[in-house]
């Protein structure tokens, strides 16, 4: 018997999939993405936030957006659905509102189902506006209210309302020229409420003539581009097509003024803007692409993809000198950071992960220096890496800023105030209007900041900003915030401030690199950034990066900011980017080892400079360390599928960096006690979380209950004994081992 054709219908079905793969996946994607404020939910870590703890007015800038979103996704999929019959030979010529193809004389089977007519169609009807809306945008609407703050739910309801009613004059609004035109045959088919009245009466002003020269110019456009397809039998352009012009060309002035306006400098919108402006990006750029290179059956993602490769090769993101410095900063060296310390040298060792990381860092040293000021002075380094790499620039910022400041309660507050204040919008507005309008171009459109240099003014300005109560005052310029890492040397010689090395890593090379101000002699170590940068160890006067700079470079984690390389080519061979270092190291000991161990070859040799008697290695890490014992097993299919890649290169990156980092660490305490033979002693302390604690998102946002959670995870006050009981333990080995009661049995 001869192979049976498959049945018409399930062909029919699986077109209309293929039509609509990338509308469908937008869609799919509108829907999960307010789930993603639930901890259960993939990508939670990465976008948590994005719809909690909305104040009114961001709730109305975000669901304008939110609604704008979903009916541009209703419009494109619907001019994709009604223009197959463009891609298909059997089409008849000139039907723009069809999804049946048909021979003049003769039926003809159907190109799509028949139910795809009432789901996906233009004319819009009034159930497919409800069915889109309620989907792709009420879900957003819902979570922005189940977690507004507390009292301003009924505002955040108000504020939806509000953008509703905005959202959908615009929509009216850019129907207007078409149905102005075409009376009998408007893009939004039903009863619209207001729809026709406001088409009626725009039509009696000069917007009729608006609509006319629009129709004119769309008509001259296509012909130009030879889309005929998209013209009817009069030369013009259908009323369907008219009205995606209208609209995506207000959403390209809409995107201009907001561009403008919610500057970062300025003021910002709640990051959850950004991310769905991106997404209209996205829909309008892509639908088209699908929609007219459908017809020769080419992908947009090779369409885009090209465009990388002709005009995108030779653009980069780069990393900027700080301003030049009045005078010429002494050079200082790991002895002369060490030689402050008295009978106690501290070294802190903090962890990547986020603000999470930002804000544990900045709690820790908050509450173990309130229950030991003289830690203040103690601490001469401090090794970070991502995350608490802000926490520690905030901690030397806010020192600095102290001056003569005495009242450590308050600077340390304000430090951890600063460390958990929220920055994902700079970098939400740098993918908005930066990097992904300069992606989706090849490089045409080329803004001089990136996202990576949006965030880092933001920590800047957050770090000039005055604190009011628990909150981040007004933003000054990021200016105001500046500060040259050469500049610090001074202090950190005087022992003001301890001297920091931000950890990084060489994106080609895999290499860890050491952001410092710190001049080290030749060596086996990780090179610093001028050796990196010049291939020499001799300190040189210029050119110095900014404070923020070196944070923003140490957290250079995937796609939050991208991987920078140098804004001048030193070595004609050094054209490495640097990413986040928690890809190399991701606790920040390894560095501090570094720096430890010439100044320990000296304190041997009987430096006499160096007068302590005992070195604490403090880790900060605000995520507990996984048990291999209780490793969940992979399931069947993730073995066979991302089991020898993905996963186990995830769980290698994590296992080997814990394990060599205890072990290391072990070692280091071991062989140095024993070679000092007792003249210096040296003990190693851990705070992180307890093992059944949650931590907070990897991103730069906290919601106030996240904050919460991070300054009771020390217990309500600031009495170790209410601490949790594993920080309370290894309280007590620090505060024994400093006072000269013995190391850890």
């Amino acid at each position: 018997m001869p192979p049976q054709p498959p049945r018409a219908g399930i062909v029919s079905f699986f077109r209309l999939l293929g039509l609509l793969k990338y509308g469908l996946a937008l869609s799919v994607l509108l829907a999960y993405l307010p789930f993603t404020t639930y901890r259960i939910m993939p990508l939670h870590g990465m976008l948590g936030n994005l719809f909690s703890e909305l104040r009114p007015l961001s709730a109305f800038s975000a669901m304008l957006f939110v609604f704008l979103a979903a009916w541009t996704a209703m419009i494109v999929t619907g001019l994709i659905v009604n223009g197959v019959e463009i891609r298909y030979p059997r089409s008849t010529a000139n039907r723009a509102y069809r999804t049946s193809a048909e021979i003049t004389g003769e039926p003809s089977p159907r190109v799509l189902p028949r139910w795809a007519d009432e789901i996906f169609s233009v004319p819009v009807t009034v159930g497919q506006f409800v069915l889109f809306t309620l989907v792709l945008a009420g879900l957003a609407g819902v979570v922005i209210v189940h977690n507004a703050r507390p009292g301003e739910r009924l505002w955040a309801i108000a504020a939806i309302a509000v953008a509703f009613i905005v959202a959908y004059f615009l929509l009216i609004l850019a129907a207007a020229p078409a149905a102005i035109l075409a009376p009998d045959d408007p893009p939004l088919r039903g009863r619209w409420p207001a729809a026709t009245w406001f088409w009626a009466r725009l039509g009696r002003t000069p917007f009729r003539s608006f609509a006319g020269f629009a129709q004119w110019f769309c008509s001259r456009v296509a012909r130009a581009l030879r889309m005929t397809y998209i013209l009817d039998r009069a030369g013009h352009i259908y009323p369907a097509h008219l009205t995606a012009a209208m609209a995506s060309s207000g959403f390209v002035l809409l995107w201009a003024i907001t561009a403008y306006v919610f500057y970062p400098s300025r003021v910002t919108a709640a990051a959850v803007v950004y991310l769905y402006i991106t997404l209209l990006i996205f829909v309008w750029v892509f639908g088209a692409l699908s929609f007219h290179l459908g017809r020769w059956h080419i992908s947009p993602l090779a369409a885009i993809a090209l465009i990388l490769l002709i005009g995108y090769a030779k653009l980069d993101h780069y990393f900027e000198p700080a301003e030049p410095g009045t005078a010429l900063e002494p050079s200082i060296e790991p002895i002369d950071v060490a030689a402050p310390a008295q009978t106690n040298l501290v070294v802190v060792a903090t962890a990547g992960g986020g603000v999470w990381a930002a804000g544990w860092t900045a709690r820790a040293l908050e509450q173990l220096i309130a229950n030991r000021p003289a830690l203040r002075h103690e601490i001469r380094l401090i090794s970070s890496i991502s995350g608490g790499t802000v926490g520690a620039a905030y901690y030397i910022d806010g020192l600095l800023r102290a001056g003569r400041e005495t009242n450590l309660t308050t600077i340390l507050h304000d430090v951890r105030v600063r460390s958990t204040a929220s920055s994902l919008e700079a970098v939400a507005y740098g993918v908005a209007f930066s990097d992904f309008p300069r992606l989706l171009t090849g490089g045409f459109y080329s803004p001089h900041k990136d996202r990576g240099q949006l965030l880092e003014e933001e920590w800047a300005r957050i770090a000039a900003a005055p604190i009011e109560g628990d909150d981040v005052g007004k933003r000054p310029l990021p200016r105001d915030g500046k500060r040259r890492l050469r500049s610090l040397n001074t202090s950190i010689r005087d022992g003001t401030i301890p001297a920091p090395i931000f950890g990084t890593t060489v994106m080609e090379a895999g290499q860890r690199l050491m952001i410092t101000p710190i001049t080290f002699a030749p060596g086996i170590r990780a090179p610093t950034l001028q050796e990196f940068l010049f291939g020499t160890v001799a300190a040189t006067p210029e050119p110095d990066v900014d404070l923020w700079t070196a944070a923003r470079l140490s957290a250079t984690f995937t796609y939050i900011s991208p991987p920078a390389r140098s804004w001048l080519d030193a070595r004609s061979t050094q054209r490495e980017h640097l990413i986040d270092g928690g890809y190399y190291d991701n606790y920040g000991v390894t560095s501090a080892l570094d720096w430890l161990t010439p100044v320990l070859w000296a304190q041997k040799n009987g430096d006499a400079r160096l007068r302590f008697k005992r070195v604490l290695i403090v880790e900060l890490s605000g995520f507990a360390e996984p048990d291999p014992e209780f490793v969940k097993p992979a399931d069947g299919l993730t073995t066979t599928l991302f089991g020898p890649t993905l996963t186990a290169f995830l769980a290698l990156r994590e296992g080997i960096a814990t394990s060599r980092n205890r072990i290391d660490l072990d070692h280091f305490k071991r062989s140095w006690n024993e070679a000092l033979r007792g003249r210096v002693q040296i003990e190693t302390v851990k705070f992180q979380p307890g093992p059944n604690r949650r931590p907070g998102p990897l991103s730069w946002h906290l919601s106030s209950t996240e904050i919460e959670s991070l300054k009771n995870e020390w217990g309500p006050g600031g009495d170790p004994q209410g601490w949790q009981p594993n920080l309370r333990a290894e309280w007590g080995v620090l505060d024994r081992f400093l006072r000269g009661e013995g190391a850890r049995p």
